[in-house]
């Protein structure tokens, strides 16, 4: 079995420090964001002649654990509002398609696309918002 693709692993952290004191006339965000962007094609001419299709496919795996987080006794203030978020936004695409020349003895064409995320935002022990 072959695969054409890509595997990815992200790791984002936006943090505030333990005991930060922190003043914002206007709006306070904290944002940990990712946007992981693959794209894979398995054509028929890169899969070969008399081939199974079954063997062969498009794959894109994206892994990503993203943290916004308040350290312990920080301190934040804004007039407009405190906002603390963590965000994830793949776009994956994988295509397998015959239209380049392969030519398969059977099977069914299969692309695949995978992501998994962790979201986390904490605000830790004894802070002032």
């Amino acid at each position: 079995m072959s695969c054409a693709g890509t595997q990815t692993y992200l790791e984002t952290i936006a943090s505030v420090g333990e005991d930060a004191n922190i003043k914002a006339i206007g709006a306070f965000t904290l944002l940990a964001e990712d946007k992981p962007n693959a794209s894979t094609r398995a054509s028929g001419s890169s899969i070969g002649i008399g081939v199974s299709a079954d063997n062969y496919f498009a794959e894109n795996i994206a892994v990503s654990a993203l943290r916004a987080a308040v350290g312990e006794g920080a301190n934040i203030q804004a007039m407009n509002g405190i906002r603390i978020e963590s965000v994830s936004d793949a776009v994956l695409s994988a295509v397998t398609d015959a239209d380049q020349g392969g030519v398969f003895t059977e099977g069914v064409l299969k692309s695949r696309n995978a992501v998994s995320r962790e979201l986390h935002a904490e605000i830790g022990r004894n802070v002032t918002l």
